[in-house]
């Protein structure tokens, strides 16, 4: 099989699975045609990526050729099972590596126009900090710890009146304080956090369950809740302690700032290096 067919099923078979999580084959026509436009244009512009001058010294290490070999070869519990999955795809080894060194070392061509567009400076960041203050308010959170015990209408000690019955129970061992609530956490807790003491950390608004959110959020600190109950099972919550809404400071936002600033910079160059190159295709293929 020649090269430019290993490199169509390469496209075509991670394309497929990005878009689909299947293989090219097992799509529908529509399907097909949609990603079989889209592998031809992302093929167009990677030749051309590698056509370019910037591309001319780009040297890909073996080494990091066969890091992504076994990367993916990883994915397999055996060989044959990759050997098998590449050939339902159309390709080889060979024809794999090729279609790797390719992707690798066009990549790095970008990386490379990356590389040349200026950073941010202090001063940019800043003035993007102070001209967004809405996007740096921290909300009210709060440290929190739980116990659950889950209902299971199969399991008879976690059938509905079984469960409540034993929460019940466990309420009433808990005294108010942190550490009677982590050992019975640790003792009777159905789930996961139970080998933490309950702990459930830092906790936002709205990231529990609806009942619970509303009932941690109108605790005071060094509190017990009432039994509550969600669609997960029985809960008590203990709130440890409460974190009032606050503004990230410009130190602490500042890294998050330039690197999203660099990028979009490194973005904006990239598209503009792949449009230039189609530009000048275009002209030469007129002027031909």
């Amino acid at each position: 099989m020649s090269d430019e067919a290993m490199l169509l099923a390469y496209h075509l078979m991670t394309t497929s699975l990005a878009a689909h999580q299947c293989r090219f084959d097992e799509l529908p026509q529509t399907a097909q045609d949609r990603i079989q436009q889209q592998v031809e244009r992302a093929l167009q512009m990677e030749q051309l990526v590698l056509s370019s001058p910037l591309a001319a010294d780009v040297v890909i290490p073996d080494s990091l050729l066969q890091k992504s070999m076994a990367s993916i070869k990883g994915r397999y519990e055996a060989e044959t099972d990759f050997i098998a999955d590449l050939t339902l795809n159309g390709l080889t080894q060979s024809g794999l590596e090729l279609a790797l060194a390719r992707e690798l070392k066009a990549d790095a061509t970008l990386e490379r126009v990356a590389w040349q567009v200026p950073q941010a400076t202090e001063a940019e960041v800043r003035a993007w900090y102070d001209a967004h203050p809405e996007r740096f308010s921290i909300g009210e959170t709060r440290d929190a710890r739980h116990i659950l015990i889950t209902i299971n209408e199969d399991i008879e000690e976690n059938r509905r009146d079984a469960s409540l019955e034993r929460i019940n129970g466990v309420l009433e061992e808990l005294d108010g304080t942190q550490e009677r609530f982590a050992e019975a956490a640790l003792r009777y807790s159905e789930c996961p956090s139970a080998l933490n003491g309950g702990t459930l950390g830092r906790v936002a608004k709205d990231t529990l369950y609806t009942e619970l959110d509303k009932t941690l959020f109108a605790m005071d600190e060094d509190t017990t809740s009432a039994i509550l109950e969600s669609e997960a099972g029985f809960h008590i919550l203990y709130c440890e302690a409460i974190y009032p809404a606050q503004k990230a400071s410009y130190e602490e936002a500042a890294p998050k700032i330039k690197a999203a600033i660099d990028k979009k910079r490194q973005t904006r160059a990239q598209k503009a290096f792949i449009a230039s190159l189609l530009k000048d295709n275009i002209a030469e293929r007129k002027v031909g």
